[in-house]
Formats: C-alpha cells, structure tokens, sequence
C-alpha cells in the first residue's frame, strides 16, 4: 500500500527510463514523454536501482524480499523474468556487474550482512563473505577487479574479485551507508554514520577524513559524487558538503580543525570498550560528565583487536549491573539487553535521583563473546574473549524540589469542557539501534508528527492524547493527518522540568500508513523550563517492539536477529524533536460544532452519541479516550485500531465507539476527542 519512489533512477542504452517504485513494480518509462512502456515485476518493495548490461541486453536489481527470492535477472526488452535468485536478506544495494560478458558476476550485498556474487547467466551463487552487520551501500569496483564493499558495521572492506576473501578491512566507528566513490588513482571515498567523509587509499590506509557535519543528527549517508576539482557528498543535516580533492593535506587544510591525516585508522588498536551511545546514534568514546535525572543510559560494546574491530556482543547471562553512589533510583531502572546483545539500555523509572541531584554511579561487569555462529545476520553461541568491568560516573543535575511552586505543571489543562490545552509535537523520529531500523525506514521514521495533547492531571502526573500529524504542503505548519486515524495514550511524569512520557501497556502504532508495529512499552523523555515549559533538550525514546505481533514480517525479524529468539522482544533505542505544537494552545472546538454528547456502555463498547454535531468523518481525528477513576490512570483498550466512527448519509458523525476488555474498571472518566482535544466528557460505571 506504498507507491513511493525510493530507488534512484536509471537508463537503457536506448534511453528508456528505469524506475523501482514501492509497489514492486520497476518502471520502463519514455524520457520524452514519461509514458510506459514496460513493466518489470519484482516480489516486494523495490528500492535496488537496476544494473544493466547492454551486450546481453539483461537487467538486474535486488528487492526487499526477505529471504532467498530477492536477486532478479530481467530481459530488458521483454520485461520477462530470466532468473530470480538471493540470499537470506533483502536487499537495498544496487548491483554491481563486475563484465559484459554473459558469464561475467553480479555482486551485491543484503541485509544479511553478506556479500554475494552470482553468476549473470543463471543465478547461481560464485562467493560469499560476511560482515558484521547488514549492508546497505552498493559495491564499487578498483580497476584491478578489487571489491569495495562498505558495510553497516562501520567498515569498509577490499575483497578478491575471484573469491570473495578479504585483502583488507578500514575500520571507522559508525555505521556506513554511503556507496564509495573511487576516483583514477584508486582512492576510495565514502560518507559514515559520524559525519565523516573518509579518503581511502587503495591499500587500505587512510589518506584524511574530514568532518563534515558537526550537529548530533550527523549521518553521511549520501553516496559521494567525484568532479574536477573535488567531492561532493550530501547528509541528514540537510547540506551538500564539497570539499578539494586532498584538501586535508593541504597547508591550509592542517590548520583546519576539521581535517584527520592518515595512515592509521582513528581507533585503539587494542581493548574491549563500553561506547557511551547517543539517541541520534552519535558513539562517544568519552561518556558526559553530567545528565538529566531521567535520561537513559546505553552502551554499546567494542572490540579491537590487533587493529581490528572484530564482532562481539555482550555475554548476557554473565552480566552484572550494579547502581550506587549518592543517589538513589526512585524505581528499580529497567535492565534491557539488546537482541543482538550488542548494546545495553539503562532506563530510569522515572529518575536516577530526588531533586536534589547527586552521583550516580554505574559499574558494569561479565564476560563477552567471540567467534560467533550465523544464519543470515542472527549471530548466536560464540566463545568467551575475556571479561571486562568498567565503572561509570554521572553527576546528576539538581531541580526544582517538589513544593507546592516547583510542582506545578506549567501546562494547560483542560479543567472544564472550553478551558484552552497545551499541545506538544513530536517529529523526526531517529531509531538508529539496532542499526537496520534506519536502513529499512529512515525517511518514514523522519517524516513522523505526533501531537500530543493534554487531558487531565493530577500533581505532577498527566495524560496525554496523541494522534497523527503531517507538514501542510502550503504553510509549512504541521496540521492533523485524519487518514492514518492512529491513536494512542501517554502518562505524564513531570518532575521539576523533566517530563517522562510513557506508556507501558501493550499498543500499536503505524508507520505512514503502512504496517501496525505493536509495543510493549515506550517510554519518551525530555527537559523542559518549568517557568515557560519550552522544551529544552532532544527527546531520547526507549521501546520495546513485540516482534511475534508483528504481522508476517515478525518471524524474519528473528532471522535478522532483531528480535530475541525466545520472547520476539526488539528494544529500539532513538531520538527525536520535541516542542510545542504551533502556539502550544489549542483551544475548544466551537459546541454547536461538537454537537450534544452522550457516554454508554453497550456490549463490551463505549459508545459516544453524538446529536447535531456538524463534524463530518475525515476532518479530524476523532476518538475515545477512558481514564480509570480510582487510579487516576488510562485503561488500556484498543485506541489505534478498535475505534469506530460513524456517520449518518451526509457524513456527519452520529457516534464513536471504542472496545473494552472484560475488565473495565467500576467507573471511568470518558472523553469524546476530537484531534488531541477532550470536546465532551461524562462519567460511566460498569454494571
């Protein structure tokens, strides 16, 4: 149900254009005139630009087809399918045609985290040679034959054309996405997910690096484009960067701060670290000396070994956490392990400390793993490589204690029905762990508005509303999407200008429309000034993906090794922009537009009738929200995909209805909503 063009457009030699779109379908399109003129089928989202060879007139392009069936061979004449071929991994790359002869290879490498050449004749597979991580860029090719091959696991790699074995392998710390570039001398270029873009010579060492964009949301993932006079490369901070061909080497460029001089790789050569990591996905070998009481604590682990980064996870069963120092965790922090057991998430409950702040200190020890088996990228067993212990220190910053001033939210609630509500936004969503989250939905999880709307309070906890939003083409504001109707709740702890959003019951979100990704928990936090509530800080997310729940795509997500293999839990670790829809106010929607409302239970529904009411279906995004009353907490129903809205033949709305479990609580408070505003409310009690 996604027609989007997410491939890179290519060319017959008679000029027909060739387009991969979402809904598996490649295009041959007419350059004068852009009408069809062939059609080439695939078996799921098409996002590998086509390769092709003009002297056996063969086409050929990866797809995201999990597994085996995901390596296509067209006739670009015909548009029949010759071959179909691939490996336990989809694929994003473009191919790489290493001849133009019929029995020359294709190599192209997947989401497995495997490079694989075939044969263009018939499909059948030459070599392989795994990284440590899935695949996204394409494969560049020296003029000796050698295979550039960089991979997500931060590395770039020079494979024998004949064989697939390694000559040499450039580490750098952050996942790389960037296809290389090479220019006539064989150097080797490539954007990283740290901001950088490296020079590699053809050896293997490096020849500079530049640091292109210094901001937190720092990936380089645009492929580098080679002129005359030097590289040019684009990233998420929304530049294109150009910087002269060795212009590190330069004197002038010495000077500048921004320049790294080869030969070594910018790494230890030896240790076992743990990488404080950032929610934009930032790896910092130096942790912060100071965090917010509710800000989360991940670590990711690193291997070096004889000047390599060699694949390692944490041992789990081994692993000891322990929390002291002058501060004392209000709850007991939540302990999650990654399901490649690569980085670790420490999570407050909702803080490390009372206001008053202090040290928090976190030692880490256990042993970790080496010598990994692997089906596709789901690594498992391996051998103990050592132990580590490694002793984390963290000033906690004071706050505001919790008197009566201090306390109070600096929000708006809507007390009675007409009193204006704040409403917060939350917009591009990074998931950058596990590394495969951005590669499989980068530009949807950027594309995200949430807006988020307050109900009721009670001291310093809140409920929030929160439905889909979307950027208005003509204004540029973000306004309500009514079309993907999802719903779902937040509880609101607010402590002293942090605020930590959660919900940790079981919901579902969509992405863009597309598939339903049910959570366990979610959790969002942030900063804000407790005189104006401006936000102050990024947003870190912490959630936990119920894979088994995921419709037909959760039993490969343990093949990719994503999800654990015996709970199907995903933990996702990420960040995203936080702030104050518009003016932060919205106010009540006109009553006679509201219409008069009325609350009942009828067989297992809450039901909402609404009488001349002059909404219509499609203008908003209109809901259920029920509020236990002897907790003070939302009850947990189907708010994303439960609700029904009717209308009558005009379309105005008659009455919303949402499902409840068999165990309603004795008596809630319900709210008829309308956007992220409580338009009517009443009290029900179960019979």
């Amino acid at each position: 149900n996604v027609d989007w063009f997410e491939g890179n457009v290519g060319m017959l030699p008679d000029g027909t254009l060739i387009a991969p779109n979402d809904n598996y379908l490649v295009y041959g399109l007419d350059r004068e005139t852009g009408e069809r003129k062939e059609l080439y089928f695939g078996n799921e989202l098409m996002w590998s630009l086509p390769a092709v060879n003009p002297e056996t007139g063969r086409m050929f392009s990866g797809s995201q087809f999990v597994a085996f069936q995901n390596v296509y061979a067209w006739n670009t004449g015909t548009g029949e399918k010759i071959w179909l071929s691939g490996g336990l991994g989809s694929n994003a790359a473009s191919p790489l045609l290493t001849a133009a002869s019929e029995d020359g290879a294709l190599v192209l490498g997947g989401y497995d985290g495997i490079v694989r050449a075939y044969s263009q004749d018939n499909g059948k597979e030459l070599w392989k040679f795994g990284t440590r991580d899935h695949i996204y860029a394409s494969p560049a090719q020296q003029r000796d034959g050698t295979i550039i091959q960089a991979s997500a696991d931060g590395s770039v790699y020079a494979l024998n054309p004949e064989n697939g074995e390694m000559i040499w392998q450039y580490d750098t710390l952050e996942p790389i996405r960037s296809s290389p570039a090479i220019d006539g001398n064989g150097v080797i270029y490539v954007g990283s997910g740290e901001g950088k873009l490296f020079a590699i010579n053809p050896d293997g060492t490096l020849r500079w690096a530049y640091q292109c964009i210094t901001e937190v949301r720092n990936d380089l993932n645009g492929s580098p484009g080679l002129g005359y006079e030097g590289v040019y490369i684009a990233g998420e901070s929304g530049e294109i960067f150009f910087v002269p061909y060795d212009y590190p080497l330069s004197q002038a460029g010495r000077k500048d701060p921004r320049s790294i001089q080869g030969p070594g790789e910018i790494l230890p050569d030896e240790g076992v670290f743990l990488v404080w990591t950032g929610r934009f996905g930032g790896l910092q070998p130096e942790p912060p000396k100071e965090i917010d009481a509710n800000e989360p604590i991940v670590l990711r682990i690193f291997v070096r070994e004889k000047g390599d980064t060699i694949l390692s996870s944490f041992d789990e069963d081994s692993l000891e956490v322990k929390f002291s120092g002058d501060v004392k965790p209000e709850g007991e922090p939540l302990v999650a392990m990654a399901a490649n057991q690569r980085f670790l998430s420490l999570i407050p409950q909702e803080t490390w400390s009372g206001p008053e702040g202090g040290e928090l200190v976190v030692t880490l020890k256990g042993e970790y793993l080496l010598n990994h088996s692997r089906i596709g990228l789901k690594f498992y067993g391996g051998d103990s490589g050592g132990t580590f212990e490694r002793t984390f220190r963290f000033r906690i910053q004071p706050r505001p204690a919790r008197v009566e001033n201090a306390a109070t939210l600096p929000y708006r609630i809507p007390k009675e029905e007409g009193d204006p509500a704040t409403a917060l936004e939350f917009s591009r969503l990074a998931a950058p762990n596990p590394t495969m989250l951005p590669s499989w939905n980068q530009i949807g999880f950027d594309s995200l508005h949430y807006l988020a709307g307050f109900v009721e309070s009670s001291g310093n906890k809140a409920i929030l509303w929160v439905i889909p939003g979307k950027l208005d083409g003509q204004t540029g504001r973000t306004v309500t999407e009514p079309a993907l109707e999802d719903r779902f709740v937040l509880e609101l702890d607010y402590d002293g200008g942090l605020l930590s959003l959660h919900n940790y019951n079981p919901f579902i979100l969509t992405f863009i429309g597309s598939w339903d990704m049910p959570f366990g928990k979610y959790r969002i936090s942030t900063k804000a000034d407790p005189k104006t509530g401006e936000i102050q800080r990024k947003a870190a997310l912490n959630a936990m993906v119920l894979g088994d729940d995921l419709e037909f795509y959760g039993k490969f997500l343990k093949i990719m090794g994503l999800t654990d293999f015996w709970t199907g839990h995903m933990w996702v670790y990420g960040g995203m922009n936080a702030g104050y829809w518009n003016t932060g106010i919205v106010s009540a929607p006109d009553p006679a537009e509201v219409g008069t409302v009325s609350f009942r239970l009828e067989d297992g529904l809450v039901v909402a009738d609404i009488k001349g009411g002059k909404f219509k279906k499609g203008e908003h995004v209109f809901g259920l929200l029920l509020v236990d009353a002897s907790t003070g907490r939302p009850v947990q129903a189907k708010y994303a995909r439960g609700i029904e809205v009717l209308g009558d033949e005009s379309g105005h709305i008659t009455s919303v209805k949402l499902p409840v479990g068999q165990e309603m609580p004795a008596e809630v408070r319900a709210y008829y909503m309308v956007d992220t505003y409580p338009a009517a409310r009443g009290v029900l009690k179960a019979n």
